[in-house]
């Protein structure tokens, strides 16, 4: 691949996650009352965003907690969950740019070996 962005993006496709297009975001040099409102507006927006969906996310936790599975059922959905939220985190990161070069390697190594198990999965079932 071209760049380790193109193979990122090769990787979580394969793992099935899907990514939004970024947005490109032009910084005028002078701010109106009207962008200041629409700014503020959005971090609202995000900030509820973020709370419903740690409500979520508490909901989830507290109906496992009434309906009884296996312990080790329930560490494998603990795990699948903290590893898509890992991966939200990354694309955030990687969208806005924020990654640094060292980071940028661990992270294509962990998917690799994500996309090998996944394919090793799907080859057994």
């Amino acid at each position: 691949m071209a760049s380790w962005q193109e193979e990122l993006a090769e990787l979580l496709r394969e793992l099935g996650v899907t990514q939004e297009e970024p947005k490109t975001h032009l910084q005028s040099t002078r701010l109106n009352h009207s962008d200041v409102k629409h700014r503020a507006q959005t971090h609202k927006q995000r900030e509820q965003h973020e709370q419903s969906v740690d409500a979520f996310i508490l909901e989830d936790i507290a109906a496992d907690a009434e309906n009884y599975t296996e312990p080790w059922l329930d560490d494998l959905n603990l795990m699948r969950r903290e590893v898509d939220s890992i991966v939200r985190q990354v694309i955030q990161l990687m969208q806005r740019g924020d990654l640094d070069n060292s980071l940028k390697e661990d992270v294509m190594v962990v998917l690799r070996a994500l996309q090998a198990r996944s394919r090793f999965a799907a080859s057994s079932d």
